[in-house]
């Protein structure tokens, strides 16, 4: 019987460890290509991954298709990174796949990046090559050349690359360092964020145990799979119990009435999602469907009167799960658990909270990341072996822990992180700008957007609508400042 162990050592440090240890094969499951691996040779022709523009694989035609496509990277990759920048699409998964095959650590890129971050981000892990999408790749593929990267799109990848059976591949070790993330949310600034293979596989299975996936069940994910959510909780939970993944494959905004029927056409057990998502499903007319069981919301604070709604117009559970780009997952409720509750954490997480009832929470477990990109950044996200979460959580009596704030340099504009340092780091690239404030304004149900006061150079003339739309045209859609006023002179 899993059994849960609350302990309050002292009035101003508390500790929640979760004792329901998985199984030793389950808890040591190596790493996402050893589960993909392991569901190929026991559930062959079972399918793994379909998206929604009709592609489907089963777990060995993936397997295959990923090797041949393995061949390719190995060729044109210099070095030992390979970036890609993926959508959610069958092509996308399997060249993260594909690159880990051929030997290689991947590090994954936002598509909707500006150039400024993309070129940021492929200089930081020096990447032999990027992998990018039809879209996308004039622009990526241009700041590659510039940076003497090569440039490889998904989707030619995958039409013209054959299925390579046969044990001719490289197989990643769980403690080698095989994927890389740049929202470092403690550092507040653009840093590769590594994970080892076995952290990896560890939120993957935590997930598949916490929700009772059983190997019938499809699991559906809309968010982008070049986010944690969507990526290593959503893309490679599956695995773990050789269930099947649906890759939501949206382009442009979203439309909600597309959205609610594509939903309920998939049959899905699970969907994961931010708040903002399920807000449009409910205003689409989205009433559920069968075979739903449980929907799992992440990435911001979830209303307890949208999850009130939710249940009361599906006939389903609206979940909260919380964690990071450095260590998720790390909380998660469970049906019966107070309304705006996140939950307790996982088993084999450890939480520790600086001040009681409420305080920085600090984390340790098998899901942490293994380190940043920059020793100096490791020394501020860790202390003593916990790393720190940048937020403030407070606990009740009966164990639940409960969002209040973020205290690092950090917003969140519709569940996206925006790190303020990247936007302090740019302004002072300008000319014209002596000295920068940042801040943030509150937009409701989207979040919070940046927001900067600026002090030029003596003799400068240029406006604060011209300083918005330089910095605006080098970062991402929701990175961009919402307001610049210039507060004087230097």
């Amino acid at each position: 019987m899993a059994l849960g162990v609350y302990c309050r050592p002292a009035r101003d440090v508390t500790v929640l460890i979760g004792k329901q240890y998985l199984a030793s094969s389950a808890w040591y499951p190596g790493t996402p290509l050893d589960m993909l691996l392991g569901c190929a040779t026991s559930h062959p022709t079972r399918v793994f991954v379909r998206d929604t523009e009709s592609r489907s694989l089963s777990y060995q035609e993936f397997l295959g298709k990923a090797i041949g496509v393995s061949r390719v990277i190995g060729t044109r990759a210099r070095g030992d990174t390979v970036a890609v920048a993926p959508i959610n699409s069958v092509p996308g998964l399997v060249a993260i796949y594909a690159a880990w095959l051929a030997g290689k650590r991947v590090a994954i890129i936002d598509p909707l990046s500006g150039p400024w971050d993309l070129e940021k981000q492929l200089g930081q892990v020096g990447a032999g090559l990027l992998v990018t999408h039809s879209g996308f790749a004039e622009n990526h593929c241009a700041i590659a050349r510039r940076l003497g990267t090569g440039c490889l799109v998904a989707e030619k990848l995958y039409s013209s690359t054959g299925s390579s059976p046969g044990e001719d591949y490289e197989r990643p070790r769980p403690w080698d360092e095989i994927l890389a993330y740049f929202y470092a949310g403690i550092a507040g600034r653009t840093l590769p964020v590594i994970h080892t293979g076995a952290s990896l596989a560890s939120s993957a299975w935590l997930i598949a145990r916490h929700y009772g996936y059983e190997p019938g069940w499809r699991i559906y994910v809309p968010v982008p799979i070049s986010h944690g959510l969507g990526l290593h909780v959503g893309a490679f939970s599956p695995t773990a119990t050789c269930s099947e993944l649906v890759l939501y494959t949206k382009k442009g905004p979203l439309d909600p009435s597309e959205a609610a029927r594509s939903l309920a056409e998939s049959k899905a057990s699970i969907v994961f999602g931010v708040p903002l998502y399920y807000k449009a499903l409910l205003k689409a007319g989205y009433r559920g469907h069968r075979e739903l069981v449980a929907a799992v919301s992440a990435g911001a604070p979830l209303s307890p009167e949208l999850q009130e709604e939710w249940k009361r117009k599906t006939g389903t559970e609206l979940l909260q799960m919380y964690g990071m780009t450095e260590a998720l997952p790390l909380i998660a409720s469970k049906p019966g658990d107070p309304p705006g509750s996140l939950g307790r954490p996982l088993p084999g997480i450890e939480a520790r909270l600086t001040g009681y009832p409420e305080g920085e929470l600090l984390v340790r477990g098998p899901v942490v990341m293994k380190r940043y990109g920059d020793p100096e950044a490791n020394n501020e996200a860790f202390l003593s072996g916990w790393l720190r979460t940048g937020d403030i959580i407070r606990l009740s009596e009966q164990g639940h822990y409960y969002f209040v704030r973020i205290v690092k340099p950090m917003v969140k504009y519709k569940a996206y992180p925006v790190l303020l340092g990247d936007l302090e780091e740019l302004l002072f690239s300008h000319p014209d700008v002596a000295r920068v404030e940042l801040g943030s304004v509150d937009l409701g149900d989207l979040g919070e957007a940046p927001v900067a006061r600026i002090w030029l150079r003596r003799r400068s003339r240029v406006s604060a609508h011209e300083v918005q739309e330089w910095v605006n045209s080098r970062v991402a859609a929701w990175k961009q400042l919402y307001r610049v006023t210039i507060a004087g002179y230097e």
